[in-house]
């Protein structure tokens, strides 16, 4: 038994033996005291789970999904999700001391729906021979099991209240040992699955396939081989995914598309970036690593020209596609690797303002160049806080950028995810 005394960033209770050595429990909170089960011994710290909560925590509440201690989906569903978010901010404060950054302000915290909040996912499959039964989810926590899961919370309801209904199709299937995972993608008004399968899929199969889709309406892909196999199977017409972006624009995407995931705290997410960019009619905005033009459209509308500029080239040809079909003019895009900072690229050239949204990965390439852009104004976008705080502290620190404000933004509750916008500004453009 043990008192815990903080929480990890990947959520998990921070307790020590008496030896001080390091122990980091799942499903634990600070100041409870708690029994566990050791699930890893390592030199440095201890990996275990809390088996009995001896004296909880005033923000411990109950967790709406019944396998949550067994799924490694969620990590905080035990805590509320005004606590989470209080957390998440903590954590991020946190790694902006390390570096010696302090904002002027703190953003408010934006959140949006908790539950069924999720439209994209990817969940294994894999049959169970011993109870005859396929299963359908996330891993386990910690494992490479899949959790025997009937129904996910934080699933769009349209697949995480069927998930059973879908386990019993698969399990129906003669191919049912030979299918690894469904790809989930859900629209403003269609839920997709690409089901992935290492052998040819029958007739007799095929027409369970067709009745999961005449009961559910979802759209129903098969996928033999690589990202080029897969195919619409059921509606036999082709049909298209959008999602709705502030000022009227929309963004449409395949089921394999980067989409966003929470598409009620999107908007929420662009509506603050566009005030922050504050983008006025003879501007010319930068946009890297634009994806599908999730911000790029948004900001059309407003400024002079949008430079979108994206690594992956179906994805650009996809933005392209989603400017042409919705009659914007003013926007520039080009294919490049942001990650191998080109100084001859076209799209390196001075602009007012700079949008950065990358991948965990960060933007430290970029952020090392600043001068070839020397934007008054930068928002950065992040879903990693490390690489988040280390490219702030070099935009800062190096070339002078005054850090205005920061927050933390909840797009994927009750996980340790955090995800979080930034504003920097500086008076006059570098040299």
């Amino acid at each position: 038994m043990v008192k815990v005394k903080n929480l990890s960033h990947e959520g998990r209770g921070i307790a020590h033996y008496e030896n001080g050595k390091t122990i980091f429990i799942r499903n634990a909170l600070p100041e409870e005291t708690v029994e566990f089960q050791l699930t890893k011994k390592r030199r440095q710290f201890d990996e275990a789970k809390a088996t009995e909560i001896v004296e909880p925590s005033p923000l411990r509440i109950t967790p709406k999904c019944n396998v949550f201690n067994i799924c490694g989906g969620c990590s905080l569903q035990h805590l509320a999700p005004e606590s989470q978010i209080a957390l998440k901010q903590d954590w991020l404060a946190e790694k902006l001391t390390q570096l010696k950054l302090e904002p002027q302000t703190w953003l408010a915290p934006l959140q949006a729906k908790v539950w069924g909040y999720r439209h994209k996912a990817r969940l294994g499959v894999r049959y169970v021979r011993k109870r005859d039964e396929v299963l359908v989810g996330f891993r386990e926590a910690e494992s490479n099991f899949l959790t025997n899961m009937g129904r996910c919370e934080v699933l769009h309801p349209s697949v995480g209240e069927h998930i059973d209904e879908i386990k019993t199709m698969l399990t129906s299937l003669t191919v049912r040992e030979t299918i690894p995972q469904i790809e989930v993608a859900v629209d403003d008004t269609h839920t997709a699955l690409i089901i992935r399968h290492l052998e040819p899929i029958p007739g007799t199969d095929l027409e369970k396939l067709k009745a999961l889709h005449d009961k559910l309406q979802y759209v129903v892909f098969l996928q033999p081989k690589g990202l080029d196999s897969i195919h619409q199977i059921f509606p036999t017409e082709p049909v298209s995914l959008n999602y709705q972006l502030p000022n009227q624009a929309h963004i449409h995407f395949k089921p394999t598309d980067f989409a966003q995931v929470n598409f009620s705290l999107n908007p929420l997410m662009i509506q603050q970036a566009l005030q922050l960019l504050n983008p006025q009619k003879d501007e010319t905005v930068l946009d890297l690593f634009c994806g599908l033009g999730n911000f790029t459209l948004p900001i059309a509308s407003l400024a002079k020209k949008v430079i979108g500029v994206e690594g992956d080239a179906a994805m650009l040809n996809r933005a392209k596609d989603n400017a042409e079909t919705q009659g914007f003019d003013n926007i520039e895009y080009h294919t490049a690797n942001l990650f191998d900072f080109d100084e001859q690229a076209p799209f390196s050239i001075k602009v007012d303002i700079l949008l950065l949204d990358p991948p965990r990965a960060g933007a430290e390439a970029v952020c090392t160049q600043i001068k070839y852009f020397a934007p008054k104004r930068i928002v950065y976008v992040s879903c990693d806080p490390s690489t988040l705080v280390r490219d702030l502290a070099i935009l800062v620190h190096q070339h002078g950028y005054t850090l205005q404000s920061i927050g933390v933004m909840d797009m994927f509750p009750h996980t340790s995810h955090v995800e979080s916008m930034a504003l920097l500004e500086k008076t006059d453009f570098l040299t």
